[in-house]
């Protein structure tokens, strides 16, 4: 485990990054690597870097913009444009009546 020092600005700088979840992703990657690649003065700030590279979770509700304004327009646009449907009006022969069966 990295120093608490390095946990504690990862967590001020990241609050929504899963540290768990990173921080076996990041063993397991430098277990598996070998040779000078894998030598490194500074295991803190090489953990740091890794945290702060990765990508923090999403909400299960998160919709990035361009979904969030299609959606929008799309509503807009229903409304907007979408014609009345004659055959349902009230008084019509072929209306759905509520509340009568």
């Amino acid at each position: 485990m990295p120093a608490q020092k390095h946990i504690d600005k990862i967590r001020r700088m990241k609050p929504g990054l899963n540290l768990e979840v990173e921080h076996t992703k990041f063993i397991n990657y430098w277990l598996s690597k070998t040779g000078k690649d894998a030598t490194k003065l500074d295991w803190g700030r090489t953990w740091e870097n890794w945290m702060l590279t990765a990508k923090e979770e999403r909400p299960q509700d998160y919709k990035p913009g361009y979904q969030k304004r299609l959606e929008y327009n799309t509503h807009r646009f229903t409304q907007k444009y979408q014609p009345e449907n004659p055959l349902n009006q009230p008084g019509s022969i072929f209306a759905i009546e509520r509340g009568t069966e």
